[in-house]
């Protein structure tokens, strides 16, 4: 499905045609206007998709499947504007367009619009990465509740290799087992050892406070003694 989304969006760039209103028209289509959209490209995963789907008898299963398997990752597209905006994330790093970034989600829609709003992080991820060291330059980041989004492949890059592009960035996660199953233990711990200061609030779940107790380890208190003695 990714293979297929990423051609139609390549053929619509051509015709410069691209925008959320174009491609949603094209996705949400029948089989048949998909495959007529798909037949010049080259992609060899494509070509047997549209040899499937073109067999005598009508469309086959495999593209029923891929239909019904990209209609859950663009069902943002409603809602997303139909014509196209001013606004681009080169403009923005570049100082052309002044402002804050608010990613934002109504509760009514927040698994529709995960994965447009994944997207946008990872794109601005990368956007970031590639821009030449500079110390002075202060990208702020305040990432909260980051177990919302999809898994963030780029995450550990934009901790660490982001900093000398002049990231600084605040992540805040409530569970520490929710985060451990979106990223994996391993890749959740990586995460926020990362992560050059921890500030722990309360902690409901046991095993959050027991790796929270971790981090701040053993204390150690010591308390002044005095005393007193009285010659004769």
């Amino acid at each position: 499905p990714r293979e297929i989304i990423a051609a139609l969006i390549e053929q619509l760039i051509k015709i410069k045609y691209a925008n959320c209103g174009s491609l949603w028209s094209v996705l949400n289509s029948k089989i048949s206007t998909i495959r007529k959209a798909l037949k010049h490209s080259n992609n060899k995963t494509i070509s047997d998709y549209l040899a499937e789907s073109g067999t005598s008898e009508g469309h086959s299963k495999l593209a029923q499947d891929i239909k019904a398997s990209m209609a859950q990752y663009i069902q943002f597209l409603k809602y997303m504007p139909k014509k196209n905006g001013n606004f681009t994330i080169d403009d923005w790093l570049n100082k052309k367009i002044s402002g804050n970034i608010y990613i934002t989600s109504h509760p009514d829609l927040k698994e529709t619009l995960k994965p447009a709003l994944s997207l946008f992080l990872s794109m601005l991820i990368m956007k970031v990465n590639a821009l030449p060291n500079d110390q002075t330059r202060k990208i702020r980041w305040i990432l909260d509740e980051i177990n919302q989004l999809y898994p963030q492949k780029l995450l550990p890059d934009l901790l660490t290799q982001s900093r000398s592009k002049g990231s600084q960035v605040i992540i805040g996660v409530q569970d520490k087992a929710q985060f451990d199953e979106n990223y994996g233990k391993n890749n959740a711990d990586s995460i926020i050892g990362c992560c050059a200061t921890q500030i722990i609030f309360r902690c409901d779940g046991p095993e959050t406070a027991e790796y929270a107790s971790k981090i701040l380890s053993k204390g150690k208190i010591v308390e002044p003694e005095n005393s007193s003695s009285h010659g004769s």
